[in-house]
């Protein structure tokens, strides 16, 4: 599987067709269910239908993290974020948008005080409880996992 891992991070959706990324990003998921990997992938302007194969989005803003969580809870948090998405927009261009300060909606009631800036927005986000509970899941398996050579070992013997 290293080699696959390794050959599908060359891979690269730019100029295809939307069917053909979508296809492609299907096989990526099948491919990531069945090996039981992770695999990370860099998209923009993703459909709906090709967001919606993915468990985690990471939204980076000028080289700050800004979320990182459920594909699914990523449009909730930035509209409790009071940004509002356009009529019929798709996931991932409302998520460009809030980056972007010249195509952002937000609501007019809240206008001052809405983080704006990336460092706003990354506070914000390390601030919030999404982020502790990344930080409490990633304590957990290095507490679990790291530093436990007893796991690897049965691990080894149970594919081996």
């Amino acid at each position: 599987m290293q080699e696959l891992n390794q050959l599908l991070g060359q891979v690269s959706t730019r100029g295809l067709d939307g069917s053909t990324a979508l296809e492609f990003i299907q096989a990526l998921r099948i491919g990531t269910d069945i090996g039981r990997i992770t695999t990370v992938v860099s998209l923009y302007q993703a459909g709906e239908q090709l967001y919606n194969l993915f468990d985690k989005v990471c939204v980076i803003s000028e080289g700050r993290m800004v979320y990182f969580g459920p594909a699914k809870e990523a449009r909730q948090y930035f509209v409790d974020m009071e940004y509002e998405p356009y009529y019929r927009q798709t996931m991932s261009d409302f998520l460009v948008s809030v980056m972007d300060p010249n195509a952002r909606n937000t609501r007019a009631e809240f206008e001052g005080s809405i983080p704006r800036t990336s460092e706003e927005m990354a506070a914000y986000f390390l601030a919030s409880p999404l982020s502790q509970a990344n930080r409490q899941s990633i304590d957990n398996h290095r507490n679990l996992y790291v530093g436990k050579p007893e796991r690897k070992e049965a691990y080894s013997l149970s594919v081996g």
